[in-house]
């Protein structure tokens, strides 16, 4: 299985279009890129249809009871 925050990386750094000293920078802001993508996230839309998402919901309420 491939690792899932690789796989996002690639993603971002391939829609990014960017090449050299660019390409390196845009890399380095991978946990920025993330969290930004989290906080726009749509958390009532069609990611609830995922199990993985279903699951991490039920983890957390697991915790914070």
């Amino acid at each position: 299985m491939t690792d899932p925050k690789e796989l996002l990386r690639s993603a971002l750094l391939a829609a990014a279009e960017s090449t050299g000293r660019r390409r390196e920078r845009d890399g380095k802001r991978f946990n920025q890129q993330r969290r930004q993508l989290l906080e726009r996230l749509d958390r009532h839309g069609p990611i609830n249809k995922l199990s993985s998402w279903q699951q991490l919901l039920t983890d957390v309420d697991a915790v914070a009871t």
